[in-house]
């Protein structure tokens, strides 16, 4: 993830890792190819991104195969501090659970283990 951000930002290149499909069987697994050249007509990379910033990873990593980290970490730890958050504000675990869509026991253990 950090090569792609050097190159096209760290917005735009969890917009993109956000915006791709499972590769395989593995959920934590994204993969990619990136053109030696973009094709005149419409592309993945053109579509998620836009023409500049797929044309700056066409420029740097023209034919490879990337595997970024799927950065769940990055959205987990959002929703942790949230549900942290929320319990602050006085909500109930059922609330909170209802309102991050995990279960009563699992967010008592995020309360519990910070």
């Amino acid at each position: 993830m950090a090569e792609i951000a050097e190159v096209i930002g760290r917005d735009q290149a969890l917009h993109l890792i956000g915006s791709l499909p499972q590769s395989g069987s593995r959920a934590w697994r994204v993969c990619f190819y990136v053109p030696k050249r973009l094709p005149a007509v419409d592309h993945q990379l053109v579509r998620i991104l836009g023409w500049e910033d797929a044309n700056k990873l066409v420029s740097a990593f023209a034919g490879m195969i990337l595997q970024p980290s799927n950065c769940r970490f990055i959205v987990r730890a959002a929703r942790n501090r949230r549900i942290r958050e929320m319990a602050e504000e006085g909500c109930s675990v059922k609330e909170i659970a209802h309102g991050v869509d995990l279960s009563i026991d699992r967010v008592r253990e995020i309360l519990t283990n910070g």
